[in-house]
């Protein structure tokens, strides 16, 4: 072996010394990182893995169940299976031509700061004259890994565009608190992508600002709208304990 390594670098061009020596080292297996487990056509391999810290010796090998001890536990925060999970979802739905209400904005937020988690946004829809009256409502859930309860604080602001006459657009309904100015408590659930939605009443004063029909004041389960176009803006404020 020596003999033919000593040969190579006589009147050889570096680049086949180069693949030779790979070659070499490849039948020999000296330089073996690991083996293909045969489930992956295209040669991916299991390889251990070698972290040095440095040259004091100071190193981490990694094999199966192996953890460097340096090494945050994301666990702890949520980021690994078993975390203390928690998120906030809400929607805001929308209902047309008297059809069930349809979720057309979902927002959702991690929770645990200790002044409340936010989450909102815009969105807009038409409600043309053949669909009015349009209903406005909202719906909110909290998916956890832990029982309890947490409360959503609700906030809705929407303007409106006439139909029939497009032009400028205005103001018209505010509404903040759930029951009066209170937040509602909602019950945790598990983590879901398909979660069950409590309806969240939205206070929303003195008045039905926007001209629907239905003109209830105080706390709504939802909003009634005319034709018209409308940007709906929403923030929804999580309280944990």
């Amino acid at each position: 072996m020596r003999k033919i390594i000593s040969g190579l670098f006589h009147g050889s061009k570096p680049a086949l010394i180069v693949a030779v020596l790979v070659a070499v080292v490849g039948v020999t297996g000296t330089a073996y990182a690991g083996k293909s487990d045969g489930s992956n056509s295209k040669g991916d391999s299991k390889q251990s893995q070698t972290w040095k810290k440095s040259d004091k010796g100071d190193k981490w090998n990694k094999g199966k169940g192996d953890k460097d001890p340096k090494a945050p536990n994301w666990g702890q925060w949520g980021h690994a299976k078993g975390g203390r999970v928690a998120y906030g979802v809400a929607t805001v739905n929308v209902s047309r031509a008297g059809a069930p209400a349809t979720a057309w904005a979902t927002y959702s937020t991690a929770l645990g700061s200790p002044v409340g988690d936010n989450t909102g946004g815009v969105f807009r829809f038409t409600c043309s004259t053949a669909m009015a009256p349009c209903t406005v409502s909202v719906a909110g859930a909290v998916l956890s890994r832990s029982a309890g309860t947490a409360a959503i604080y609700p906030r809705i602001l929407i303007y409106r565009q006439d139909y029939n006459s497009p032009g400028p657009e205005s103001y018209c309904e505010y509404g903040d608190g759930s029951t009066g100015a209170l937040p509602l408590a909602l019950t945790k659930q598990p983590l879901s992508s398909t979660p069950t939605y409590t309806p969240v009443p939205v206070n929303i004063g003195g008045s039905a600002d926007c001209g629907g029909p239905v003109a209830t004041a105080g706390d709504v389960n939802q909003i009634t709208v005319p034709a018209g176009y409308y940007d709906v803006h929403s923030t929804f404020v999580f309280l944990t304990a």
